[in-house]
This record gives structure tokens, C-alpha cells and sequence, in this order.
């Protein structure tokens, strides 16, 4: 498995960089996350290079291949998602909001949508990434409970099927519906979720 670029969400503290050598490394993953979103995942890395404003040379001593640099872009989705939870931490929505942020990630960053094919290239990363995205929400999920909003006998794994139908709504949607259904679709799953009847009832 080619190891999490800059991991931060592991027990191994974060290697150290000279400030100017992780100012190019994160201006490169910033280039990287916006050609996903607007170019797709073909781009080349001498494109990606040329944006970013750094030599080949520089590119591939910070990201080996277009493996290791996926990776850096997944965990930079993640950063921000765990940045955004931390905004939430009263809120007990804080969970749903967090799978509609996921949901979106998915249908507008192919960066992030494309963990399973990643996980072709380097066994064990959608692994990773759902260990740290099921982490991230198991606190505001059990705040949910406490709240009311969600049932107890959820469970924290059927996260990625919430996900996966939101998902499924967004890309199914022409561009001016999708936050309306987007929300319809939110709004049904909460309904459906409610503590007034258990998932064996449904």
C-alpha cells in the first residue's frame, strides 16, 4: 500500500518540512483538489505542475505518482471535513450535516469519489478513509441519539449507504435541482431515521 501522503489522522506524528518546501506541497495539493473538481481526473501531472507553479522535479520528489498524490487530495477533503464537524460540535444535526458534506464531495470532487478505484491502486485506502470518516462522525451520531433525531439502533456503519443515496440523488438531478432535492432527500432521511419506529419495523 503506498502509505497516506502527510497522514494526520494516524498515531505517527506529522513529519517536519521547511516552511517553504510544505507551502509548494500544499500549494500542489490545493492545484490537485481544484483540477478534480473542474477537469476530472485526467489531467497530467506536467499540467498540474505547470498551475501550481513548480518544476517537475519539485512535483515528484513531494508525490511519487498520480497514487500518492490522490491520497494527499482524499486527506485534504478529510482535513476539511473534520474542520467543518469541529465547527458543528453543538449542533446535534452535526451528523447529517456531515453525510451531506460527504454526499457532496462525492458527486463534485473526483479526487474524493474516487476511493475505490484508489483502493485498486493502493490496497487498504478506502479502508483508511472510512475508518477515519466513521471515526470523525461517531460522536456527532451518538449526539443525534441523544437529541432525538436519529433512533438508537442506527448503526454508525450504514453511514456510507446514507452517502451513497444522497449521492445518488445529486448526480441523478439537473444542476438547478440539486440542493432542492438535495434537501428533500435529506429531509425524507430524517423522517425515516426518527426514533419513532426501529430500523426491523421499516
Amino acid at each position: 500500500m503506498t502509505e497516506p501522503v502527510n497522514i494526520r489522522f494516524g498515531d505517527n506524528p506529522k513529519p517536519i518540512a521547511r516552511r517553504d518546501a510544505e507551502e509548494r506541497r500544499q500549494r500542489i495539493v490545493d492545484v490537485a483538489v481544484d483540477l478534480y473538481r473542474e477537469e476530472g481526473a485526467d489531467f497530467s501531472m506536467d499540467h498540474l505542475a505547470t498551475v501550481a507553479g513548480v518544476g517537475r522535479a519539485t512535483l515528484y520528489r513531494n508525490f511519487s505518482d498520480r497514487t500518492a498524490l490522490l491520497i494527499a487530495v482524499l486527506e485534504r477533503h478529510l482535513e476539511v471535513f473534520a474542520a467543518d464537524l469541529e465547527k458543528w460540535r453543538d449542533r446535534d444535526d452535526a451528523f447529517m450535516l456531515g453525510v451531506r458534506f460527504l454526499a457532496d464531495r462525492t458527486r463534485s470532487s473526483r479526487g474524493f469519489g474516487n476511493v475505490a478505484l484508489l483502493d485498486k491502486q493502493s490496497p487498504g485506502v478506502a479502508k483508511w478513509a472510512t475508518g477515519v470518516m466513521k471515526a470523525l462522525l461517531a460522536e456527532p451520531l451518538e449526539r443525534a441519539k441523544a437529541a432525538g433525531l436519529i433512533r438508537d439502533d442506527f448503526p454508525l456503519e450504514d453511514y456510507t449507504l446514507l452517502i451513497l443515496m444522497i449521492a445518488g440523488v445529486q448526480r441523478g438531478s439537473r444542476p438547478e435541482d440539486v440542493d432542492r432535492r438535495t434537501d428533500r432527500t435529506i429531509a425524507l432521511l430524517r423522517q425515516a431515521l426518527s426514533p419513532q419506529r426501529t430500523l426491523s419495523e421499516s
